[in-house]
């Protein structure tokens, strides 16, 4: 690594889980590292606390300025930071002296802020969603500091006490967490990666932009200037400017395990680091992705980190592996250049082997083009040599919901007399087939004509690069490419019916208005949809009626927490021109029996329409029902809970009179009663074990059913926009924690509870919506 300048070396003699590595000043003034490993403990390696070195140095010095923490639980997630000082304890910090950094410790059911300076709880609180990510910091500039927790579907925030100050819901599982300005100029926001491939950034509780990804996203690192970086599940990290323009992505065999940004070449501007599954790290510039450094070490990277770690005023950079291995470097300003192009930092073997390969085959290509070139040149104009196109050759593409073919259909047909041997589709986003980034067929009969059937995994728009090779029937070995994009509608698996007798309206539905003509309803609905004829206006209303050719989704838990929308599954949507407070507005009713499938539409229309605010009326009898239904299985999971927890403390109380009664019968030598109390003991042991295991496989009911309620929740807010859906979601965790059920399903169908926010200022379509067009 001639390229860097290493700064030091630390081998920690213990393993590291990864992504449970954070640094922080837990004296207030020297960094220290602090890292989860096996067992339930976490590793403090505080290289300036002289007092830990004298207690722990030994022969070799090694091992030197460690210290270990044991909780004896599994830890989920780790951070450090400073809340500022709880309420009444401002007198005992005194300003010159910065309040030391708090470690928090994420359990799959608690928190833990533990003050490493005082070696005390600073606060416990009980997390029922868990903990599986989290971060320290504001919601806004001039907010309290907060340790903010993802888990189950849930995000939370607690205050210096450890009071919780935030929460909202979110789609799925969280899997990641980042503040970041995501928009230029914009107040900090919340960056949130799920387990449902989904980025959401949220101001306050609202969502505010979602971004769909080809997989799980592991990780999020804010770079600066509303610039972040990503990594998934499958191997990929990129960057993204801001919500709506990635600038770069790379996909690699490999797992992330880690990602964090820096400046290495001291320009102002960070690069990225990521560490991989194999050992690897790769340092990319930001703005293309263009790899300038890379090294493995002998192990999986469990973190990347940089602080003042000598605190000689020169921040380092920390590669941390699962072996225990610390190597830091520091920057330079040496002007780095691509590895393919400067040499520094030369390609292995097996990358230069590689690169003559390709060198072989395009010198291959280039002298097979010039053959082609010949041959042409040497043809009578009017004869087609063997195996070329007619000159005005050109196909066509036509995308259909097809009911037969169960799928979403894309015929292309060519307009000469050749054939279409293969037929290739490229989900680029890799955000809408299921299972799979590129779909193949091979006509069994060569024909003008080929049919790709496509089942979009989920309701979101997608670029498809098609590719068609073609060849003349004289010569089939020699293939023509043609290459074109072609776009998939956000609700393409929809097929428009004609009939208006197919099919009843379910009795679920949902009601709201809209200050848009009709006619510019009709080009949302064309944007959304594939629609075969052209839609017309007539007499100032629109009555559209659809069906699903496939199905969306996977099936989940009592089938509502998942967003499932089943093969011929109706959807009705009726627009009526109506006078609202002087004005003309349309009034929009969305029958179906998805709540999930109208909150889609909803949003869509909100970010089609760029609305600001929307109210709207909602009722869903058989998800409500459902919903009801999961309620009560909260409710005896809490009693279980409240049970087992009583009874295994008893039997903890029985334990200790055990060992105390079989220790006294030891030392009077009556041993009858000291292997009676230690059968009795031992029958107890395996009472306490079957206990737990019940309690165990309650608590995984219970988190199933917590996630189904923090969905619905979502769900019943996605179906308004603006302060409406915000205020759903605080007036639902209101409900819930007061266990007011009856006031929670008024909030869900009608979106507020007068009895808690008040609801809307006025209930007409004037007060409640406000939009600026497109």
């Amino acid at each position: 690594f001639e390229m860097l300048n290493p700064a030091f070396n630390v081998k920690l003699g213990q393993q590291i889980l990864s992504g449970l590595v954070v640094t922080g000043k837990f004296d207030g003034q020297t960094p220290s590292l602090a890292c989860a490993t096996t067992g339930g403990k976490i590793i403090l390696h505080s290289p300036h606390d002289s007092e830990a070195q004298k207690q722990t140095e030994n022969s070799s010095g090694q091992f030197s300025a460690l210290k270990f923490l044991n909780l004896n639980r599994k830890i989920t997630s780790l951070a450090a930071g400073s809340l500022g000082p709880p309420n009444g304890e401002n007198s005992l910090m005194t300003s010159s002296k910065p309040r030391p950094d708090l470690i928090f410790v994420g359990t799959q059911s608690n928190l833990l802020a533990y003050d490493v300076e005082r070696n005390a709880d600073s606060f416990f609180v009980e997390v029922q969603d868990g903990v599986n990510a989290m971060v320290v910091g504001r919601m806004s500039p001039s907010g309290k500091p907060l340790i903010l927790t993802g888990g189950n579907c849930s995000i939370l925030g607690f205050d210096a006490k450890g009071i919780e100050s935030f929460w909202t819901v979110t789609g799925d599982n969280v899997s990641s967490l980042a503040l970041c300005d995501a928009e230029p100029g914009s107040q900090s926001s919340l960056l949130v990666g799920s387990d449902d491939f989904e980025i959401r950034v949220f101001k306050n509780e609202e969502v505010v932009n979602e971004i769909t990804e080809a997989d799980k996203v592991t990780f999020l690192d804010s770079i600066g200037a509303a610039k972040f970086a990503y990594g998934l599940a499958n191997g990929t990290v990129g960057v993204y400017s801001n919500p709506k323009s990635r600038l770069w992505r790379v996909k690699t065999k490999h797992k992330v395990t880690a990602l964090h940004s820096y400046d290495l070449d001291l320009d102002g501007i960070p690069e990225i680091f990521s560490g991989w599954s194999n050992g690897s790290f790769t340092v990319r510039r930001q703005e293309n992705g263009e790899v300038i450094f890379k090294d493995t070490m002998n192990s999986p990277i469990a973190a990347i980190l940089s602080a003042d770690y000598r605190m000689d005023g020169k921040e380092e950079v920390m590669i941390c592996t699962e072996s225990g291995e610390i190597r830091a470097y520091l920057s330079t300003d040496v002007e780095f250049g691509a590895m393919y192009e400067s040499g520094v930092g030369k390609d292995n073997a097996s990358d230069q082997k590689m690169l003559n390969d390709l060198q072989t085959q395009k010198l291959e290509l280039i002298a097979e083009l010039k053959l082609l070139e010949k041959v042409q040149k040497v043809a009578k104009p009017a004869e087609l040599t063997a195996g070329q196109l007619p000159g005005n050759t050109a196909l066509s593409y036509t995308l259909e919901a097809d009911v037969n073919a169960a799928s979403v259909t894309l015929k292309v047909e060519v307009n000469t007399d050749v054939q279409i041997v293969n037929l290739i589709a490229v989900d680029l986003e890799g955000v809408v087939l299921v299972d799979r980034e590129v779909i193949a067929i091979s006509p069994r009969t060569q024909s003008k004509q080929a049919v790709l059937p496509i089942k979009p995994s989920k309701n979101a728009p997608c670029s498809l690069r098609i590719q068609t090779h073609v060849a003349t029937r004289s010569l089939l070995t020699q293939l023509h490419v043609f290459e074109t994009d072609v776009t998939l509608p956000r609700f393409a698996v929809f097929k428009q019916l004609s009939d208006a007798s197919y099919n009843a309206p379910p009795a679920a539905k949902l009601v709201f208005m809209l200050k848009e003509s009709i006619d510019k309803f009709i080009e949302w609905v064309n944007s959304a949809f594939l629609i075969p004829k052209p839609l017309r206006n007539e007499n100032e209303q629109l009555h559209l009626q659809f069906v699903s050719v496939c199905d969306v989704g996977v099936i989940g838990k009592n089938g509502i927490n998942s967003g499932f929308i089943a093969s011929g599954q109706n959807l009705f949507i009726d627009v009526n021109k109506v006078r609202d407070g002087g004005s003309s507005a349309s009034k929009v009713k969305i029958q179906c029996l998805s709540m999930e499938l109208a909150s889609d539409i909803v949003q869509d229309i909100v970010r089609f329409f760029k609305l600001t605010e929307l109210e709207s009326e909602a009722d869903f009898p058989a998800e409500l029902a459902q919903f009801e239904e999961v309620l009560k299985v909260v409710a005896d999971c809490n009693a279980n809970r409240l049970r087992l927890s009583a009874d295994m403390a008893d039997d903890s109380q029985r334990i200790k009179a055990l060992v105390i009664r079989a220790e006294d019968s030891r030392l009077m030598g009556d041993m009858s009663s000291m292997r009676k109390a230690y059968t009795d003991l031992n029958i107890l042991n395996s009472q306490l074990v079957a206990g737990y295991n019940v309690r165990a496989s309650n608590h995984e009911n219970l988190l199933a059913t917590l996630k189904e309620v923090n969905q619905m929740i979502q769900r019943s807010a996605n179906l308004r926009a603006g302060k409406a859906k915000a205020r759903v979601v605080a007036d639902c965790r209101a409900a819930v924690k007061v266990n007011n059920l009856s006031s929670l399903f008024r909030i869900i169908r009608m979106g507020y509870d007068s009895s808690m926010s008040g609801g809307p200022s006025s209930l007409s379509s004037s007060s409640s919506i406000s939009a600026s067009g497109d």
